[in-house]
């Protein structure tokens, strides 16, 4: 037997001790009845004893053949079908569905079972996850924020391959109006991508809705911002699109010194960059706080993406009026507006860069400016 068969015999026994564990606490201690529990305290007793028994020889057992059978509703199930890379029969899947039926929240928030359910999700047909996703529909809330439910779920949602699994997981997100705070979870946010990752957007209107109405709140929290970096590299809806651009024009400045929201702006400016009649309107945006974001921690990472789409010629254009003015000298002593200069001064000859730069220290500190005056807007670019 070769090292990785150790290795994988060894980890599979592991994996069923912890998923014994799992069951044990989530279930024999709840007294939850399986059917094939006695109701005897006598058998219960017997039984508890067995598991102790079958949970220390699961400890050091390596043999990837054990049998189950002293657990429950997996009675003649074997060591394999714990495998994360077992697959399913349908006849194996359908009878666990029975035996599993009214339990398959519990199961999915176990530490260790969601990585059970999460296979049978995977190798299950469309009327198998119906099933499924019929029991857990009105706790689906609930599951998207949970720690281990979240994996499952985001399984559903991967594997949805029919309208109704599409519909009723859509429904199910949105019920509750508590879309937003699942989108805000450090859990949460990841169902929620999927969901846009994965569904089309014609199935996906009442998601697209909730996050329109509420982008700022999204783009300005950690996880939030997530979503919406996801939501507009799929979104193709030009209705949308413009929506976006109508409320980043006028929320421009809060979302782009926040330290989440400016990586919003950035994606959006990428999205738009082929767009010249959506680029040259949020253009007029950016030249109107064009100094004040360059000074800015984060405001001066959007101009720096902004430059970065420029051809030579505009950026040419924009070093001379910041000479002009003398706005240079502002920019190139500021530890954030130095990089805005450096994304201007690239693609440049060195020649042209050198005598530029040794142009700057010939500005005079009476040619300062209050950066929160003056923009580049009436420059006419």
């Amino acid at each position: 037997m070769n090292i990785n068969q150790n290795e994988d015999e060894y980890y599979s026994s592991l994996l069923l001790k912890s998923t014994i564990d799992d069951i044990n606490d989530e279930f024999l201690n709840k007294s939850i009845s399986f059917g094939s529990i006695h109701s005897s305290s006598q058998n219960q007793s017997i039984q508890n004893t067995d598991n102790k028994s079958t949970k220390n020889n699961y400890n050091s057992q390596k043999n990837s053949n054990i049998r189950l059978n002293n657990i429950p509703f997996l009675s003649k199930m074997d060591i394999k079908y714990l495998s994360p890379t077992y697959q399913f029969t349908l006849n194996e899947i359908d009878s666990i569905l029975q035996k599993l039926k009214g339990h398959f929240f519990q199961l999915m928030t176990g530490k260790n079972s969601n990585y059970f359910i999460s296979n049978i999700i995977i190798n299950a047909t469309k009327k198998q996850k119906l099933i499924i996703l019929s029991e857990i529909y009105p706790q689906i809330d609930t599951l998207s924020i949970s720690e281990y439910g979240s994996h499952p779920l985001q399984n559903l949602i991967e594997k949805a391959s029919s309208k109704d699994e599409i519909i009723m997981i859509i429904n199910a997100i949105t019920a509750k109006n508590k879309f937003i705070e699942i989108a805000k979870d450090v859990n949460g946010t990841y169902v929620i991508q999927k969901i846009i990752s994965y569904f089309n957007e014609n199935f996906r209107t009442k998601v697209n809705q909730i996050i329109l109405n509420n982008i700022v709140e999204l783009c300005n929290d950690m996880f939030g911002v997530c979503v919406i970096k996801k939501f507009i590299n799929n979104c193709q809806n030009q209705e949308c699109i413009y929506f976006l651009l109508v409320t980043f024009i006028n929320n421009f400045v809060n979302i782009s010194e926040n330290q989440f929201g400016n990586y919003a702006i950035q994606i959006f400016i990428d999205k738009i960059a082929l767009n010249e009649k959506m680029l040259s309107v949020l253009e007029q945006h950016i030249f109107l706080n064009f100094l004040r974001l360059s000074v800015h921690r984060f405001g001066s990472r959007v101009i720096e993406n902004y430059i970065e789409k420029l051809r030579k010629k505009k950026k040419r254009k924009i070093l001379s009026i910041l000479w002009d003015k003398g706005y240079i000298f502002q920019l190139i002593i500021n530890k954030y507006g130095k990089y805005v200069i450096s994304k201007l001064l690239y693609g440049f000859n060195s020649e042209n860069r050198k005598n530029l730069l040794n142009a700057f220290s010939s500005i005079k500190n009476n040619n300062e400016i209050n950066l929160n005056e003056h923009s580049l807007i009436n420059f006419n670019l």
